[in-house]
């Protein structure tokens, strides 16, 4: 009969307790969330098209259209183009805030897929998928921060400054929805 020394039995036992782990773990479901954890580094941000068909890359200054049947890539737009597209932010005094545990959404679908809005430079963008066509939505000296889509995906809002706006898309009309905002 063989004996095992006590290193030997608790390095048996971290063995089994590990391989344990592992098969647990490979036993979760597969979700797009992680999908987009097991993509490598390189890939950048990756965002999911609404219907799951493709998603859009935001990495090495491209924002890349990734379809999955047929498979095939399409670079959208040059994100450095449209940052200087951008008007110049004003920047502002030494005590400028910001809510740091909100994070900001740079790139989001329309609810259908047909569109992305872009927030490149303090501006937005609106990219058609299908045509790889960019259209500019705002030209400020301020930075739009925050912004979203409504339900319907026909407006934007956004922040500028401490007040809220809406811009309607098919018009381009911004409205003004706050005007007492402050630090």
């Amino acid at each position: 009969m063989h004996r095992l020394s006590f290193p030997r039995l608790v390095g048996l036992g971290l063995a089994v307790l590990l391989a344990g782990g592992a098969l647990s773990a490979a036993r979760k479901p597969v979700t797009l969330e992680a999908v987009a954890e097991a993509m490598p580094p390189a890939a950048g941000r990756v965002l999911w098209a609404p219907d799951g068909s493709a998603y859009a890359t935001q990495a090495r200054g491209k924002l890349t259209l990734h379809r999955l049947n047929p498979k095939s890539e399409t670079i959208l737009a040059d994100l450095k183009e449209l940052e200087g597209k951008a008007i110049t932010v004003k920047k502002g005094g030494p005590f400028e805030w910001e809510n740091r545990r909100v994070t900001e959404q740079p790139l989001q679908w329309s609810a259908d897929g047909r569109t992305m809005l872009v927030l490149a430079g303090g501006d937005l963008f609106l990219i058609d998928v299908a045509q790889k066509q960019t259209k500019q939505l705002t030209a400020t000296g301020f930075a739009e921060r925050d912004p979203k889509f409504s339900p319907d995906s026909k407006f934007v809002s956004y922040r500028q400054e401490h007040d809220l706006y809406t811009l309607s898309i098919a018009s381009g009309k911004i409205t003004r929805l706050t005007t007492d905002g402050s630090p």
